[in-house]
């Protein structure tokens, strides 16, 4: 005879089906997390491929058209864009006299530079825990250019103005190390200063705690003063001496340009810095992912809040420095990109960085491209101001209509 079957009890048939939920719950957490960790990779390698396009685009297209008065017609777009390729191809074949590698360092220092602001914003906005933080905002690219302003009124020689690319070289090629970098340490401390002025306004203002109110509203009035002055500055120095190397470098450097930078020596004295800053913030990058929980909750983990927030910021700001250094203020690319790139990737700065590094230099170059198409490239912190308002207008609308009040 057949032993009879043991009847199951109830509540160990309810246990026994809760711990199996509890198992699929997991097994789906775990399948959603590897899912959004694959789809991350794949929108940097997305990314990473766009800008590659987009460099290769910008390098073989025409530029200058408008600004020319070339008379447009798709044979001449054509024709030129051949020219441009048959150019390309004689410099990587060896032609050391082809102009087309001035054309190739140039964008390469663009890229450099989207991707520099793009990493300085992103750290900015998770080391203060504020998604307004900015190179522009905090105020530390106006202290950069009131550092450099002070170098070009008492210690840049006097003289004509440098106009052609062959007296920019040539100029270069006179310069030692120190005299290179002189005007570097000046925008240095000044980037430095203010960071350090408007972090601790905004600890006294929030009682020894950092105020992220305050930090931006502190970084907004030192902008408008010091802006406002460096103004009334380069409006008297261009009514004394219109062509001075002292007022030309300071319109430059006020309105953002890369007409100074093509060479290799440019390209390896913006390149080398900046690398060398990605590379350290991509080290560091996972610490952000702490400081945005908060001081009190990062130090019950035991990490050391203010040395870290310190160094990642010191970082940065030596980064922002570099590029005001050689090509000027360009406001909005430090401020909008992360947030275009938060909006595609997540808050994870584990993958935020890298996608935000890749995406900045993807729009600098786009904006960059379409400015020497306007013939506007000697005032691209106007144009980089009108894109980036323009997509910070749209993300507002749209998150906003959407009752998405985390947008930011």
């Amino acid at each position: 005879m057949t032993e009879p079957k043991k009847q199951q009890n109830p509540s160990e048939s309810k246990i026994q089906m809760k711990i199996t939920e509890a198992d699929r719950n997991i097994f789906r957490d775990e399948q959603k997390r590897r899912f959004q960790m694959e789809k991350r990779k794949r929108t940097q390698v997305i990314l990473l491929i766009c800008l590659l396009v987009a460099f290769v685009l910008a390098v073989m297209l025409p530029n200058g058209v408008l600004a020319n008065n070339i008379n447009l017609s798709p044979a001449w777009y054509v024709n030129q864009t051949k020219a441009n390729i048959e150019e390309l191809g004689n410099w990587l074949g060896g032609d050391t006299h082809s102009w087309m590698k001035y054309i190739v360092y140039r964008y390469l220092i663009v890229a450099l530079v989207g991707a520099a602001l793009a990493v300085s914003g992103t750290v900015y906005q998770g080391s203060f825990r504020n998604a307004l933080a900015s190179p522009t905002t905090l105020g530390v690219q106006t202290g950069g250019v009131l550092g450099g302003s002070i170098y070009i009124l008492f210690f840049m020689k006097e003289g004509p103005a440098i106009t052609t690319y062959l007296e920019v070289h040539e100029q270069l090629q006179q310069m030692n190390l120190l005299e290179r970098y002189a005007q570097s340490f000046f925008i240095l401390a000044g980037c430095l200063g203010t960071v350090a002025l408007i972090v601790s306004l905004s600890k006294l203002a929030g009682r020894g705690k950092l105020s992220s109110l305050a930090l931006i509203l502190c970084g907004s009035v030192f902008s408008s003063v010091i802006g406002g002055v460096l103004e009334l500055v380069q409006y008297y120095m261009l009514l004394r001496h219109t062509d001075d190397t002292k007022t030309t470098a300071l319109r430059y450097m006020m309105m953002g340009t890369f007409d100074n930078t093509f060479t290799l020596e440019h390209l390896a004295m913006v390149g080398i810095p900046i690398l060398a800053g990605i590379t350290a913030m991509m080290v560091l990058r996972g610490k952000l992912n702490l400081l945005v929980f908060g001081e009190d909750e990062a130090r019950s983990m035991g990490m050391r809040v203010e040395f870290t927030r310190n160094l990642m910021v010191g970082i940065v700001t030596a980064l922002t420095a570099i590029v005001i250094s050689f090509c000027g203020m360009i406001g909005f690319v430090g401020f909008i990109v992360p947030h275009m790139t938060r909006r595609i990737t997540g808050s994870d700065f584990r993958y935020l960085m890298p996608a935000s590094a890749l995406m900045g230099a993807l729009c600098m170059t786009i904006v960059y491209h379409v400015a020497g198409i306007v013939g506007y490239t000697s005032n691209i912190n106007v144009m980089t101001s009108v894109v980036g308002g323009a997509i910070f207008l749209a993300m507002l609308i749209r998150f906003r209509s959407g009752r998405n009040a985390d947008w930011a």
